[in-house]
């Protein structure tokens, strides 16, 4: 038997019998709706106590949230259903929002939403009943969590500390990795390896990220250095952006001769090199201690009388390597500390703050999409609920339930409309058997625990995996709605098929808003995104060259943060999009390495900009000395990317200018601003350039499909 098989039984057989535990003491507390409780039961069934607990508390402070927020708005709008249900749509929005930002306590966010609803809903006809419907379901969901934990720690108290060890090792061992891959940046096909491994890299940085919070409820260790850990797991996905920029810079300047440029490069590299060597070395086994201070490493210079020779784009491409270099070099430095400490128990580092800001954005497009959609599902049903009055176990069940589906979906990612009703009808298919030819021969309690503890039993083992959430509650919520197993054993076949036409009918209108209102032609619509990501960035341009007096303005701060907002929520569409379109229509890891440059150029743009208004001066205004005047065009796609070139380009022979011009004693502070800018405009420089090769080989615009 091998460990996979053995742990699959082993949490199927714990989950089993915390769920039987839960409806035996539900029934034996007469409650009003046990299958809240064994509904908590298969949610936060777990592989380690760390992880069930963090879900169990989260689930039961979302649950007294949302009871208390169903409880304000029942006593504000109960006299008013269509306000009441108004209010409670744009309550379920902002509960989106939230549990998309948040990154610790989205699931509370979440079950808030859906406690709310509830108890709205089966209080709309009878509001005097909303507070024993929030005690009973507050009580319930306390009771499935407290079984089983209690469960759990008697009979399965396994821990995840082995596993953030191993995740953090296997970081250790990634970042070396993708220095290994830099030797061959040009090579054929090495950019798609490149970013395989990065890709890999990120899928562990969130495992490892979702495992601190758990760990430090299970190991004291772990929760006294936890700032130490939060911080490892930071600076490691700094590391990583920074190593996948600089591979990106090395593939701009794979045609220059590195050896000339810069002086002692390979010896420089070499030396950054033995720092992701001990990086690999503390992520193995048996390792020594991370006792020893980590080398120096002498910073990256370039010759000035060949750099005088490049252009502009390849100055600006020095300056992006430089910096890079060194952000590289202090950010595995501090991992070294961080991770001899943490792992090995070496001397404690000081922690020092996050250099990256956080990106500008009010609205992400994952949140407008999914905020959008609930909004849209949960007024369709509203409208089905009081024109077509549809049958199911309660006339309000059905508005419930659809609105319940679709939430499930969104919070499981998802959003095959046709998968959803084939998994839905599948498992409403299995309750019908066990509901028909099983349930009758039930007579004593024995037995219903039996027949419990097998359907929980197959359930937890077949579906153990994150990425089956959906099918897993497609079984699950057919079996314990429909069946509505209580202490008083009552077999109604009816029920049965009002309750199935119920979620048949609410899982189709969930699929059928999705189907027709946010499916659209993903090819078409990356195009037209890409389009207008190129449009937009050339607006930003325009706004980053203003001159001082009008950076001054607050209309002009307005649109700029406008303009910002708007460039970087195209950005981040382009990489949603990318993820979904069909390798007929490009290679993926094209368009992958493609999403990537567009959000380096809008992080650029940013820190340009993030930096300008520090300055009160007119480094990048057309009308400064060397600072050339260049238009922006409205052409097909390749006349617009050069000439974006072109903008930038003046930009860094203005601020070159200003450079050579600095004397004085303030010089080494204003040489510093124009390093800084200069670093910007080059990260900027960079993105074009390698833009600008990928968009040969990938599909643009019909009107510009030619230039290419």
């Amino acid at each position: 038997m091998t460990a996979e098989l053995s742990s699959r039984i082993h949490t199927a057989a714990v989950t089993a019998l915390a769920f039987v535990c839960t409806y035996v003491l539900a029934f034996y507390w007469n409650l009003d709706r046990p299958f809240w409780a064994g509904f908590t039961v298969f949610v936060i069934s777990l592989p380690s106590i760390g992880q069930t607990l963090q879900k169990g508390v989260l689930r039961m402070f979302g649950t007294i949230a949302g009871a208390v927020a169903a409880l304000v708005l029942l006593g504000l709008f109960a006299q008013e259903r269509m306000l009441l249900l108004s209010v409670l749509s744009l309550y379920l929005c902002l509960m989106l929002y939230l549990m998309l930002t948040s990154v610790y306590y989205g699931y509370a966010f979440f079950i808030s939403c859906i406690v709310t609803l509830i108890i709205c809903l089966m209080a709309v006809h009878e509001p005097q009943d909303a507070f024993h419907l929030s005690v009973y379901r507050v009580e319930e969901t306390l009771l499935g969590i407290g079984v089983y934990t209690v469960v759990t720690l008697v009979f399965s108290p396994r821990t995840s500390i082995k596993s953030l060890y191993r995740g953090v090792q296997d970081l250790m061992a990634g970042h070396k990795a993708l220095f290994v891959m830099n030797e061959g940046a040009g090579a054929e096909g090495q950019m798609s390896r490149m970013y395989t491994q990065y890709v890999g890299m990120r899928e562990i940085l969130d495992k490892v990220g979702q495992l601190v919070p758990a760990v430090q409820l299970e190991t004291y260790q772990v929760y006294r250095y936890r700032e130490h850990w939060e911080r490892a797991v930071r600076c490691s996905a700094e590391l990583l952006e920074l190593q996948r920029r600089w591979m990106g810079t090395l593939v701009a300047m794979k045609d220059l001769d590195m050896a000339s440029l810069f002086p002692h490069f390979e010896s420089r590299v070499a030396e950054l090199g033995k720092l992701f060597d001990r990086l690999d070395a503390l992520g193995k086994e048996g390792s020594p201690g991370g006792s020893s201070k980590p080398e120096d490493v002498q910073p990256l210079a370039f010759d000035e009388s060949v750099f005088e020779k490049l252009g502009s784009t390849r100055k600006g491409l020095a300056f992006s390597a430089v910096k890079l270099f060194e952000e590289q070099t202090a950010h595995c430095r501090e991992l070294l500390m961080l991770a001899g400490f943490l792992l090995h128990g070496g001397p404690m580092p000081e922690l020092k703050p996050s250099a990256s800001k956080k990106a500008l954005s009010v609205i992400k497009p994952e949140q407008y999409a999914y905020m959008s959609q609930m909004f849209v599902i949960f007024w369709v049903a509203t409208l089905c609920w009081i024109l077509l009055n549809p049958p199911g176990l309660e006339s309000i069940a059905f508005l419930e339930l659809t609105i319940v589906l679709g939430l499930i979906g969104i919070m499981t990612g998802e959003d095959k409309p046709l998968r959803q009703v084939l998994i839905f009808a599948l498992g409403i298919g299995c309750t019908g058997l066990a509901y028909t030819f099983i349930y009758p021969l039930v007579s004593n309690l024995g037995e219903f625990i039996v027949m419990m503890g097998v359907s929980g039993f197959f359930i937890t083992f077949a579906f153990p995996r994150k990425e089956q959430n959906f099918t897993k509650q497609a079984f699950m919520l057919p079996w314990l709605s429909i069946g509505n197993f209580t202490n008083l054993p009552t077999y109604d076949f009816g029920q049965l098929l009002v309750g199935s036409f119920t979620l048949l009918f609410g899982i189709s209108i969930v699929s059928l808003v999705h189907y027709a209102l946010f499916m659209p032609n993903t090819e078409a619509l990356f195009l037209q995104r890409q389009k207008a990501f190129f449009r937009s960035s050339e607006a930003l341009l325009l706004h980053l060259r203003a001159c001082r007096e009008q950076r001054r303005g607050s209309l002009f701060r307005l649109r700029m943060l406008f303009r910002l907002h708007r460039t970087r929520f195209l950005a981040e569409e382009i990489g949603i999009l990318a993820k979904k379109l069909p390798v007929t229509f490009v290679k993926p890891e094209l368009v992958r390495v493609f999403s990537t440059e567009v959000q380096d150029m809008v992080s650029s743009m940013q820190g340009l900009y993030a930096r300008l208004r520090s300055v009160d001066s007119d480094l990048l205004c057309p009308s400064q000395p060397g600072t050339a005047r260049v238009s922006l065009v409205e052409a097909p796609l390749k006349d617009r990317l050069e000439s974006m070139e072109a903008v930038v380009r003046s930009m860094i022979d203005g601020l070159r200018e200003s450079a050579r011009a600095e004397k004085g004693p303030d010089a080494p502070a204003g040489g510093q601003v124009v390093q800084d800018l200069l670093v910007s405009c080059a990260g900027i420089m960079k993105s074009l350039s390698n833009t600008l090769d990928l968009m040969r080989s990938l599909p643009v615009e019909v009107d510009s499909r030619n230039k290419f």
